[in-house]
Formats: C-alpha cells, structure tokens, sequence
C-alpha cells in the first residue's frame, strides 16, 4: 500500500504550531508568566507595594529607582525624568527614618531573567567571587527581595512648611508638578531559587559591598552588606494660588506677590494628587494591569 507522503507533510505542517502553542501554555501553567527583566521585577515589587501600604486613595505611589537618583524634595514635570528645579529639596540630616514592617515574601513577581542584564549587585559580586560565575552561568532566572527596609521622609507639618518656603513656591507656580516625597532604603536580597536555603555545606563570602553564599547544589544568594536608596515614594503637588498674580507676571512681580502673600497670610496650603501611570512609567515603575 503507497503512502500518502504528502498528506503526512500537511498534517504535520498543521499539527506543529498546534503543538508548540500547546507546548506553551503547559509551560505557562506549570512555571507561572515568563518572567521580566530585573528592571521589571523590581519595578513590578514596588506596585506590590502599593497596593500593601498605600490604603485607599492614597495621594502617593512607589516608584523603583531604576534610573535617575533624585533627593528628597526634587521636583519634575509629570511624565518627565528631568529634574527642574533644586528650589524644593530637603537637606538630608533633615529626613527622618521610620522603619518598616517586614516586606512581602517572594512571588512570582520578583522572578526575572538573567539574559536580559545582570543586576548590579550580581555582576559586581561575580567580579569579586571566582566560585560565583559558575553559579549564575548554570541558571537562567533569579529572585529579588528587600530586607531591613527603611523611609526617609519629613512629617507632614514639617514637609509642608518645607514647601513653604519663598522659593520653593516660586518654582511650584510652573504648575502641577511632581515631587519626591522621601526615599525608601533597603538591602537588595538576589537568589536563585525562590526560597534559598543555604546548608550546612555552603561557602559564605563577604565583600566591601555584599555577603555571597553558595550551596552544595550551585544555588546561591547575593545581598548587600548596607542598606541602599532602592525606592522612591513620590506624590503630585497642585501649584499654590497666590490672588493677584497674572500669567505674564515677571520675576520681580512674582517675588514681589509671594512675599506680600506669605507676610499677610504665613503660608500656603499644600495640595497633594496621586502621580498618574505615564508619571510611574517615565520614572522607572511598572503600572499594575
């Protein structure tokens, strides 16, 4: 009996892209979304925090610092990375630090792909730890996480007479702007299994920046020694009304107005929106779906 060759050639040029998509969603089911890039991973764990810590309406959002380092009090337009204007930022031995509760364990939002960049932490260290490399070369993913959290802020009453001063509200007068409301500080945590446990048998390294252990299995876990500006917490500032004062008002009339308003009235109130998600995405972070 002849065998139709052509009919097996079509049907495996039918069957074969049903397979592979078959073949990928079993992956997706058994190993969960395919993970990001570090970059994401932790931009993604800064929205987790968000919805953790934010409350309802609340009127700030977390940003992962994946870009730019800002101080305390940087102002930018919205939906911009450039800084414009110094006018507002806070010295830093006037941030208070207020510790945090333990952060959330590790989710499959923390899991991101080693081809897409190593870490810092990481490439760092595998310059340091000769036993390392072998280690991050045998795997393709890693976790992230933060330990020994801390926020650097002022207090309410203390940030608002902050932005109270003259040439703080002159350059807030450009319109709605967004400001870095404090940093959140923490030691960066990379491992290659979701739940590292190091063993009797692991070698332990530490370096001037981080403390690497190794387990008898090649799986290891990265972490810095101290902790580091890892987030931002940044809110929206509605520009302050000041009567009298027209859109063409030159320098000198703005000056002049400010300082007749704060005489005659102390100071301004303080308006305060939630960042929107083009502000969130220009500034590194993810935006929850």
């Amino acid at each position: 009996m002849r065998e139709d060759k052509g009919l097996d050639s079509k049907l495996e040029a039918l069957l074969t892209p049903a397979i592979i998509a078959l073949l990928a969603i079993v992956a997706v089911a058994c190993n969960g979304p395919t993970p990001d890039s570090y970059f994401d991973a932790k931009a993604k764990y800064a929205a987790s925090l968000d919805r953790h810590v934010g409350g309802e309406n609340p009127n700030f959002r977390i940003v992962a610092i994946n870009g730019p380092m800002y101080p305390a009090g940087q102002l930018l337009f919205p939906g911009s990375a450039e800084p414009i204007s110094s006018a507002c930022i806070v010295p830093e031995e006037q941030l208070q630090p207020t510790d945090w509760a333990k952060l959330p364990t590790l989710s499959s939002e923390n899991r991101f792909v080693l081809e897409a960049g190593l870490p810092s932490l990481v490439a760092q260290a595998v310059k340091q730890v000769t036993d390392l490399n072998a280690s991050v070369k045998a795997g393709n993913e890693a976790f992230v996480s933060f330990t020994e959290t801390t926020q650097r802020t002022l207090q309410r009453d203390d940030f608002e007479d902050h932005l109270n001063a003259k040439s703080c509200i002159i350059a807030r007068l450009r319109g709605d702007l967004t400001v870095v409301r404090g940093i959140v500080d923490a030691k960066e945590k990379i491992t290659s299994e979701r739940s590292f446990e190091a063993g009797l048998n692991a070698k332990v390294f530490t370096t001037d920046f981080a403390k690497v252990e190794i387990a008898s299995d090649r799986s290891y876990a990265v972490e810095d020694s101290e902790r580091t500006p890892r987030f931002y917490i940044v809110t929206n500032l509605l520009p302050p009304s000041i009567p009298g004062l027209s859109e063409n008002a030159t320098s000198a009339e703005i000056d002049r107005k400010v300082s007749n308003y704060l005489r005659a009235e102390a100071k301004t109130p303080v308006r305060e929106a939630q960042p929107s998600d083009e502000t969130i995405r220009n500034m590194g972070g993810k935006v929850p779906q």
